[in-house]
């Protein structure tokens, strides 16, 4: 079952008995394994945000100019991943890291940290549980939380995007965000060119960019998960994406 978290804007993509099912397969999964994820989908306009990470005392503009990350640096941090997995996302993560100001290097150690733990470094783009955990023909209280009030909600709009994106409630404001009909296609939330935009929509509409500046990393976990889960694979991940980038 899942819990929100109160300082959440929106329900946590994670609750404690799917984070744990998603750390504990995470944990034993090979590397280079994972499900595979699709790249049908045709890749949507970026859109300008329409609001910035108020608060914020670091400028959203990348540091030594350029792409926010590279190839290169993308597969020092995740180190399982694919040299033409890295190449097939650059773009799109780039550009949904840039729409969501996501460009100083608190802000991409913090995201790309986060990420890597949630995806297993970029292997997959969908929860693990089938979402009938919150449908209301099982779980009616949960159900009505994330906005699931139709029998069969609960694993359409199941967990997807290497943030996960959870709950009819969160596909239908993430969509009209982002100009993108995820309520009637949802499946297309696991598409590297929408999925990495719900991830920063997710960041930026929970105010995380403002916690990447204070560097209060165990907040942004605890937003993002719901509690603590993995902390100490995040923060092995933030390591490194510091390290990565310029100080």
């Amino acid at each position: 079952m899942r819990s929100l978290v109160a300082t959440l804007v929106l329900p946590a993509p994670h609750g404690q008995a799917t984070a744990l099912a998603h750390d504990a397969a995470a944990a034993n999964a090979p590397a280079g394994g994972g499900s595979p994820v699709t790249h049908s989908a045709p890749a949507p306009t970026p859109q300008s945000s329409s609001s910035g990470s108020s608060g914020s005392k670091s400028s959203s503009t990348p540091q030594g100019g350029g792409q926010p990350v590279t190839i290169d640096q993308l597969r020092k941090i995740m180190t399982t991943l694919p040299a033409a997995k890295a190449t097939l996302y650059i773009t799109p993560l780039n550009q949904a890291m840039m729409e969501f100001h996501i460009t100083t290097r608190l802000r991409k150690a913090a995201f790309l940290g986060q990420v890597a733990h949630e995806s297993g470094e970029l292997k997959w783009f969908h929860e693990f549980a089938s979402g009938m955990e919150y449908d209301i023909s099982r779980n009616p209280k949960k159900a009505k939380e994330l906005g699931n009030v139709n029998p069969g909600d609960g694993p359409r709009y199941k967990g997807r995007g290497p943030i996960q994106l959870t709950g009819r409630n969160n596909y239908i404001k993430c969509g009209k965000a982002l100009g993108i009909d995820l309520v009637d296609h949802p499946d297309i939330g696991v598409e590297p060119n929408v999925a990495f935009r719900t991830a920063g929509w997710f960041w930026e509409t929970n105010g995380l960019n403002p916690l990447a500046d204070e560097g209060n990393y165990k907040l942004i976990t605890r937003r993002i998960n719901g509690g603590y889960n993995g902390l100490a694979d995040r923060i092995k991940y933030y390591d490194r994406a510091l390290a990565v980038f310029p100080g």
